[in-house]
């Protein structure tokens, strides 16, 4: 089963009479709905059908890290959002929101976080360089995700036991930065760690959402198990 939300009403797949579209898609299983394709208007017909609300199995990581995050001068309240809901599925401890970085009051960061927001542990801060300071000066070990500088692949780097004991009080925080300008360089002064995500395309970076939840997902399980 993979691990994908389905907690919304029954959903039955329908798919177009129309031998020239064929279009396969999922419709909720409502009486109001269009018996239309959305595509061409031809009659549809049910194909099958899938149950609601299918619970994602929940696993622990193999070594239980403590994880926090914190999110610096983050524009996009939709990247917030997303990454809000991500770092519940990893159980992050908390979340630090620097800067202009907006924050569950806003609908929009609502909008993608689906909730996630709720069961979180979260804090705002308006100096995030400030910030990381107390965090690190409290014991902390703060990682950044920044493809500038001195940084090494996320996936190359070992970051065994030695380097980090996670039966003591000490916890990883990892941070993001803007999505154009990257970690405040106030904030990569104080880290310990710096990584970038390894990229094999055109595209030299990836969206900070997307590079976020691979590396709290890195960190929550491939480094728990070293």
């Amino acid at each position: 089963m993979t691990n994908i939300d389905r907690s919304h009403p029954a959903l039955q797949f329908m798919q177009c009479t129309n031998e020239q579209c064929g279009l396969r898609y999922p419709q909720a299983i409502h009486p109001q709905l269009s018996a239309g394709c959305p595509r061409c208007g031809s009659p549809v017909r049910v194909v099958a059908q899938c149950g609601s609300a299918q619970q994602t199995q929940v696993t622990q990581p193999p070594r239980p890290l403590a994880v926090n995050l914190l999110l610096d001068n983050i524009r996009s309240a939709h990247n917030v959002g997303s990454i809000l809901r991500t770092a519940d599925g990893a159980g992050v401890r908390h979340v630090y929101l620097c800067g202009i970085t907006p924050t569950p009051q806003q609908a929009n960061v609502r909008k993608t976080a689906l909730g996630a927001e709720k069961g979180l542990s979260w804090s705002v801060h308006s100096n995030g360089a400030a910030q990381a300071m107390r965090l690190q000066e409290a014991g902390q070990f703060l990682c950044a995700i920044e493809g500038s500088g001195n940084a090494s692949s996320l996936f190359a780097e070992p970051f065994m036991a030695e380097q980090f004991n996670a039966s003591a009080a000490q916890q990883i925080v990892l941070i993001i930065g803007n999505e154009i300008s990257g970690v405040d360089p106030g904030i990569l002064a104080q880290c310990q760690r710096r990584w970038f995500l390894p990229m094999l395309g055109a595209k030299r970076s990836l969206n900070v959402a997307v590079a976020c939840g691979i590396a709290l997902y890195h960190l929550r399980f491939a480094v728990g198990a070293m």
